[in-house]
């Protein structure tokens, strides 16, 4: 035998960062989710992202939880809509869940409008995960930012003069690196579908087991008319 030592691959760690913010144009309390991932996860003009499966139940988890922050409940129509389109019905009742996940590394006060202090996280994985290709296209507004300053580089809609550390809240993060850029992303209910068709190309089941145990989302059941029912003469 050899008396070589085989080396052993280093795990590639996928980041995921996340916070709310108050950002909004239209509104000074309304409180938004947005992610930033390294650069290397998107394609060069962000319109693509390689997202593993628990990336994709994060941004679903949190989309829920932003929307329990804004409203104390799931029964906005916008809401109850987006769910739909995926198949299922939002619990009338539930409780925010990102502690229960251990994705929260602490709270600040974020965004343009001050206010309380909200939280942020992260979620980070080395080992065993799949990939796959989401358009985030309409993931907007889209900036790509310094991870040393936190300054916006490019913006997916044009120049922008800000000069704001847009990752401040990110770098006592052990899995912080400063090295890197990152795309600052903001996904909304409407783009829940499409997040829930990747993940279940990943893995279905783990799919309807997270969807209907942790999120509580019902299964909708359609009702047969008897027209369509019946049996055609004879």
């Amino acid at each position: 035998m050899s008396d070589e030592t085989i080396p052993v691959p280093t795990p590639v760690s996928r980041p995921f960062f996340w916070k709310f913010s108050r950002d909004g144009a239209w509104s000074k309390t309304y409180i938004s989710f947005i992610f930033d991932v390294p650069s290397s996860q998107l394609n060069v003009d962000a319109t693509i992202w390689s997202a593993t499966f628990n990336q994709l139940k994060t941004v679903l988890l949190l989309l829920q939880d932003v929307e329990l922050l804004n409203k104390n409940n799931l029964q906005k129509q916008a809401f109850i809509d987006a769910v739909n389109k995926c198949g299922y019905m939002p619990p009338t009742t539930t409780t925010q869940l990102r502690d229960d996940m251990r994705i929260v590394f602490g709270s600040a006060d974020i965004g343009r409008h001050s206010g309380t202090h909200i939280p942020f996280g992260f979620y980070d994985e080395n080992a065993g995960f799949n990939t796959v290709e989401l358009d985030v296209s309409q993931f907007t507004p889209a900036l790509l930012l310094s991870g040393s300053e936190g300054k916006i580089l490019k913006s997916r809609k044009g120049p922008t003069n800000s000069t704001k550390d847009l990752l401040q809240c990110y770098r006592t993060i052990g899995c912080y690196n400063q090295e890197h850029n990152y795309w600052d992303l903001m996904p909304k209910h409407s783009h829940m579908k499409e997040i829930c068709q990747a993940m279940s190309s990943l893995d279905p089941t783990t799919t309807e087991t997270f969807l209907t145990q942790i999120l509580k989302w019902q299964k909708r059941t359609i009702a047969v008319s008897a027209a369509v029912a019946a049996p055609s003469p004879q």
